[in-house]
């Protein structure tokens, strides 16, 4: 069985990359001939993609819950739980037409980069200070042109069923703009573990959670979020599902 389950993965991951190199020329193409917009219908494609080679290859599903939480319209910041380069590749199957708070390091990988940039993501350059102007500059020019923004509070992946670090950003976006911030809790780091080779079999859940309205304080914020989020996330390890 492990021998089956290494050869699995090796699949895996070759058409996971062929597939990927791929989707980020397409992408290119489709940023210069319809910008953003573009860019973001090749991702929804290249989402469907990986979720076809995981139910294909391990019998892995994807589920979505409580989509009628997302609001209408653009006027609102997503904080996502980050586990896995899963939601990295699929969050244009989460919200609709996002910008992506991304790290400047995405920008150097070669055609992805470019992709990044091409698609007015928000680039942070981590090893600078002050990157607070910049976020919110390119955050609030995000909601104007009804895009939601899309924030990762953790500003890395953590492992499945850890809490990692949430960032002071994702208080400094919801202080200034005065909009609803949407949790998102997930488990798909149990099925495509963080910095992992080998893929699994599994049930990837993408929860969304009760809005939480401007006006509460930064502790009152922080704690709220990180509970909100951690607690959901928790609740859909794999043993704690498999009551369902």
């Amino acid at each position: 069985m492990r021998i089956l389950h290494f050869l699995q993965s090796l699949i895996f991951n070759i058409l996971f990359f062929v597939w990927m190199s791929i989707i980020s020329i397409w992408c290119l193409f489709a940023g210069y001939m319809k910008g953003y917009k573009g860019i973001n219908r090749v991702g929804e494609c290249s989402s469907s993609g990986v979720k076809w080679l995981l139910r294909l290859i391990f019998g892995t599903t994807v589920e979505f819950r409580n989509k009628g939480l997302v609001p209408k319209g653009g006027q609102y910041i997503v904080a996502c739980k980050h586990q896995s380069a899963w939601e990295t590749i699929s969050l244009h199957r989460f919200i609709k037409d996002p910008t992506v708070v991304m790290k400047k390091e995405l920008t150097k990988v070669p055609i992805f980069g470019r992709v990044i940039v091409n698609a007015g993501s928000i680039i942070i350059d981590r090893k600078k200070g002050k990157q607070m102007p910049q976020l919110i500059e390119g955050a609030r020019k995000s909601l104007d042109d009804g895009r939601p923004v899309f924030i990762f509070p953790e500003g890395t992946r953590s492992q499945a069923g850890k809490v990692g670090k949430y960032r002071y950003g994702i208080y400094a976006l919801y202080k200034e703009l005065n909009v609803p911030v949407l949790p998102i809790a997930l488990n798909s780091g149990y099925v495509w573990p963080r910095r992992g080779f080998m893929k699994k079999k599994g049930r990837i859940i993408v929860e969304y959670l009760p809005l939480i309205e401007p006006g509460l304080s930064q502790n009152e914020f922080m704690r709220h979020l990180e509970d909100t989020i951690e607690t959901a996330s928790l609740a859909l390890a794999p043993d704690k599902l498999t009551s369902e």
